[in-house]
């Protein structure tokens, strides 16, 4: 096969053109094709006939035994292309968009010959019925005006909470759970698991799938609550997989992901452009880009101060279930911490401190103290309002659609640590100001972009400077990796 010319597209150009936009992948004919979208026209699924196409002669092929991964840049995951009103003004990012191709939610017109997925034209079956999708990207469920309650899970008592990650699955692969890490886990409640267990527990649940999936579409696999341990070990479950075409995997990373060795092509977007080309191509282009990220702020060991968390002998336990046993732990003014292995509690630890999980209520007084009084006495609002907080469940659940909800709107509810906005003082708004210039957000009318619009990065800043704003004297920052900076 000849090699592929790395091809550039200028997006920025195109976001007044209602709906056009050039080719987006060359031209190829291959005798075997996994994917197949021709020169093709395509629409939001269920528009009529009559309707103005969301994208224009697109094509893209992918053969068989090629690895494709769609990954974007660095500060916001992924270029942004508004597609006039086609889409009620959303935001849809390359990615996504080539997600919804897969997933069959666009209509291409004309239709493929043989289909979206040529090659499983002779199973007699719905393709559709043969693509397992796990999504790792965080899931805005707040997707209504509506707060989404993500403290829930910790007061869960039903009968159906008690089920296990075994029964969840119905058949087990005993040797596949244990490449993931997830045997010793089988015989679990799926409300016990964490969330980086919970997450690999999802690929698992995907492989197990009657019937088996031929094709694996993975969006942000490498950075939703995996460790260093668990990264490579899930990298070279997925080569394995991939060369058995049992199934075939497509991924969509984020642009500080590594792209693994065994990729074979990639579609990057980087400064408005989309450029598609063979691995060897496109990661020595990039490479020198690469940054070494510093060490951060490693504080002034002279300026600790007073506990502000202290913890004694606290137990936590889901039914027979133990979570946390004996954990002590104290927290001064002025230290930062914490680092600790994926399923070792953290998420319900941190729970416990900002008062969303239940049990945090029901704890001994010498056992949780937090700014020099027991939990138990304190307000849980008057808790909150003293600790900032991002966290994936916090970013699921925030409120998106509150008719005006400007950023600085968004931001200001850090003041209060609610999920609705007020009227701003002018030392608010000059905090808020602060925070904009301190992470190049910009200024002005940048401030007044609706919240709901913004691309899926630009929100998870916009949370970052809310959990700052109100300079809460306890700083909680729970698996920000995953929140696509």
């Amino acid at each position: 096969m000849r090699r592929a010319t790395p091809l550039a597209l200028n997006l920025l150009s195109l976001r007044n053109l209602r709906g056009h936009i050039l080719p987006l992948f060359p031209t190829r004919r291959f005798s075997s094709l996994v994917v197949n979208v021709p020169r093709s026209n395509i629409y939001r699924f269920g528009d009529g006939q009559r309707a103005v196409p969301a994208l224009r002669d697109v094509q893209w092929s992918v053969e068989e035994g090629e690895s494709w991964v769609i990954t974007g840049n660095q500060r916001n995951d992924i270029v942004e292309v508004t597609i006039s009103k086609l889409f009620a003004q959303n935001m849809y990012s390359i990615n996504r968009y080539i997600l919804k191709i897969l997933l069959g939610h666009t209509r291409i017109t004309p239709s493929p010959s043989g289909g979206l997925y040529p090659f499983l034209v002779a199973s007699g079956r719905d393709p559709h019925d043969l693509i397992a999708h796990v999504s790792f990207a965080p899931q805005r469920l707040a997707s209504g005006g509506a707060f989404y309650d993500f403290t829930a899970r910790y007061g869960a008592v039903r009968e159906e909470d008690r089920m296990t990650l075994r029964e969840s699955l119905g058949t087990v692969d005993e040797s596949l759970a244990e490449t993931l890490d997830l045997k010793r886990l089988l015989d679990l409640p799926l409300v016990a698991l964490s969330n980086g267990q919970t997450r690999r527990a999802r690929i698992l649940q995907a492989l197990m799938r009657n019937p088996a999936p031929e094709v694996l579409v993975l969006t942000e696999p490498l950075i939703a609550g995996l460790d260093v341990e668990h990264r490579p070990r899930l990298l070279k479950l997925l080569h394995d997989l991939h060369i058995k075409r049992a199934p075939r995997v497509i991924m969509t990373l984020r642009g500080q992901d590594p792209v693994p060795d065994w990729a074979t092509h990639i579609i990057r977007a980087e400064n408005g452009k989309i450029i598609v080309g063979e691995r060897s191509q496109m990661v020595s282009k990039h490479s020198k880009r690469d940054h070494k990220p510093n060490d951060g702020y490693k504080g002034d060991p002279h300026k600790i101060g007073k506990p502000i968390v202290e913890i004694v002998g606290l137990n936590i336990a889901y039914h027979e279930r133990k979570i946390l046993t004996n954990v002590n732990w104290t927290i001064r003014e002025g230290e930062r911490c914490i680092y600790a292995v994926k399923g070792s509690g953290k998420t319900t630890l941190l729970a416990m401190i900002t008062g969303d999980h239940p049990q945090s209520y029901s704890q001994p007084a010498s056992s949780l103290r937090l700014f020099s009084k027991p939990r138990r006495s304190i307000p849980t609002t008057t808790l909150q309002r003293r600790i900032g907080l991002i966290s994936p469940e916090q970013y699921n659940a925030f409120p998106r659609r509150i008719p005006g909800l400007s950023v600085r709107d968004a931001i200001s509810t850090g003041f209060d640590s609610t999920y609705a906005f007020r009227t701003r003082t002018t030392g608010e708004e000059a905090r808020i100001d602060e925070l904009i210039r301190a992470f190049n957000f910009g200024v002005g009318k940048d401030g007044e972009k609706e919240f709901a619009l913004l691309g899926a990065g630009e929100q998870a800043l916009v949370l970052l400077m809310r959990a700052l704003v109100s300079k809460a004297p306890l700083l909680i920052l729970d698996e920000v990796g995953p929140l696509r900076w």
